[in-house]
């Protein structure tokens, strides 16, 4: 299940150089790789994407589509796709942990922006 997360620039906007640097400030190296593939910045974790529930039992491993990713979508990614009045942090196959440290990148850029926050 994919999941964005967008933040809408007010009156401060920041350039492509300051997210960039803003997001490796943020990883301080727990990003395996961050490489920017126009038009957003691919930000690869280490481990592999499935549920905290993984090893307990096959009903609650299959019961939550949105934390288990099954065979093939096992990476770690997030997205953060640059736009001329936003960003947007894309979570594609996220497990617990790879969604909330997306969650954590667009708080933390609305915050330091003063931008709006709009999560689904």
């Amino acid at each position: 299940m994919a999941c964005d997360r967008f933040v809408n620039w007010k009156d401060k906007k920041p350039t492509k150089k300051e997210i960039e640097t803003v997001i490796k400030d943020y990883f301080n190296g727990l990003a395996t790789k961050i490489d920017w593939i126009p038009p957003r910045f691919m930000c690869w974790l280490p481990g592999t994407s499935r549920s905290p529930f993984y090893s307990t039992s096959e009903m609650v491993k299959l019961s939550d589509d949105a934390f288990y990713t099954g065979p093939g979508n096992n990476e770690r990614v997030i997205e953060v796709y640059v736009a001329k009045t936003h960003i947007d942090v894309i979570t594609r196959h996220g497990d617990e942990l790879t969604m909330n440290i997306a969650d954590g990148i667009a708080r933390m850029f609305a915050r330091g922006y003063g931008a709006k926050l709009d999560m689904d």
